[in-house]
């Protein structure tokens, strides 16, 4: 019996050993097809890092002028984004990336954005991940996040009370098509562009103020070569700003256009005056000047001294009449000066001669002094040729009394002889 359970004790321990033997040779086999995989680097998949468009190592930002209008700002780099604003040709932006199709920017300087007020304490934002809307909206697209700590400044936005309105965060972007912006320059050249844009609509808040306080002004006191001055400035150091520098021209015109109206009318007012202080003097009876009491009397004189001593006395009766007595020429000639000038934009008097002259022609004649006191006369002397008076005459470039009872050669032009026997002449020249 002993012998059947020895027997029998060998025989299982036997098939233990070859059992383990068994697995042993298995596990090895299973190993050596792991090593195997683990050494074919054929079979291994490569995954590549995802790389960020707008981060890109070698893009170098620059600025870009957008060459089309109404080129739509997107808030992400896909057609079907929601357009932060339309852009007009001119625009400037600074780019910092492309993604795709697009370049992405920096928002513009102007813009503002919107968050609600109760997350903000003191110019702390108290929440986390904090939305930044484009509009004081629930439903308006989100530009941005600010988190717990960001510093901000803002200013309560007009009809909702809830919302703080606040300068876009720096680090948002913006999307538009690369088809509508070329490059313009570094990515410097839009802050000097908008530090110059400032400088602008301070420089154009200043001109309209002060050209407001000076044309309500009387005319003889506006300092118009000022106002015009301001307005052309904006087109010498302004060029980059077409539509400021156009709309600056329209306002000189404008400007202009007061100033003559206020100057003919100050003209208007002047000659009226004038007029009335010379009706006056002329309804009084005429006295003899001082000078003449004392006048030794005057000698019988030869026939044929007769014409000399006739043209003396001329001299003497003109050279002795107050300035008053004689029509005042300077607001008559500036008043056709200012009716011409409406049709010769930034033309000057002496421009205005010229004129003259090139439509001028030759008178000759003696001049004689007209001093007979006459209302509207169309001249301080008269011309004669033969004895026979042929015109009137003044002028406020010469001085035409030296050449009283002398032959001479005018050149002269046409003026108003306010429906007197004969024409009347604006001397330019004498010969």
């Amino acid at each position: 019996m002993r012998s059947v359970l020895s027997c029998l004790g060998l025989l299982t321990v036997s098939t233990l050993l070859i059992a383990e033997d068994a697995n042993q040779k298995k596990g090895t086999s299973k190993d050596a097809a792991v090593t195997s995989t683990v050494q074919k680097p054929s079979q291994i998949k490569q995954v590549k890092p995802v790389e960020h468009p707008e981060k890109a190592a070698h893009f170098k930002p620059f600025t870009g002028k957008v060459v089309g209008n109404s080129v739509r700002l997107r808030l992400s780099s896909e057609l079907d984004s929601p357009i932060i604003k339309e852009l007009v040709k001119g625009d400037l932006l600074v780019v910092t990336g492309e993604k795709n199709d697009f370049y992405a920017v920096e928002p513009p300087q102007e813009m503002h954005a919107f968050i609600f007020r109760s997350l903000v304490l003191d110019g702390v934002i108290e929440g986390n991940r904090v939305n930044v809307r484009l509009q004081p909206d629930l439903e308006s697209p989100i530009v941005g996040h600010l988190s717990a700590g960001d510093k901000v400044e803002g200013k309560i936005a007009q009809a909702h009370p809830k919302w703080l309105e606040i300068p876009v965060p720096g680090k948002t972007r913006f999307y538009v098509a690369k088809e509508y912006v070329d490059y313009a320059g570094g990515p410097e050249l839009k802050a000097v562009r908008d530090r110059k844009k400032v400088e602008l609509s301070k420089h154009l808040e200043k001109t309209e103020s002060f050209t407001q306080t000076e044309m309500v002004k009387p005319f003889n006191e506006i300092d118009f070569d000022k106002v015009a001055y301001n307005y052309q400035l904006v087109s010498t150091d302004y060029k980059e700003f077409p539509e400021s520098v156009e709309k600056a021209k329209a306002k000189l015109v404008e400007m202009q256009d007061l100033y003559l109206q206020k100057k003919l009318a100050y003209l208007e007012s002047k000659a009226n005056q004038i007029s009335k202080e010379i009706a006056r003097r002329e309804s009084k009876p005429h006295e003899e000047p001082v000078a003449s009491k004392t006048r030794p009397v005057a000698q019988p004189q030869p026939t044929s001294s007769v014409k000399e001593a006739l043209l003396q006395q001329q001299k003497d009766t003109l050279a002795a009449l107050p300035p008053i007595a004689n029509p005042n020429w300077d607001p008559i000639e500036e008043s056709l000066y200012l009716a011409w000038a409406m049709s010769h934009r930034s033309k000057s008097i002496e421009d205005f001669y010229n004129d003259q002259k090139a439509r001028s022609f030759k008178v000759t004649g003696v001049l004689e002094a007209y001093v007979d006191p006459v209302r509207n006369k169309p001249g301080d002397f008269i011309i004669r040729d033969r004895d026979c008076p042929v015109a009137y005459a003044y002028s406020t470039l010469i001085d035409l009394k030296p050449f009283v009872g002398k032959p001479v050669t005018f050149q002269v032009t046409n003026r108003a002889n306010n429906h007197f026997a004969f024409p009347a002449y604006f001397v330019l020249s004498i010969e």
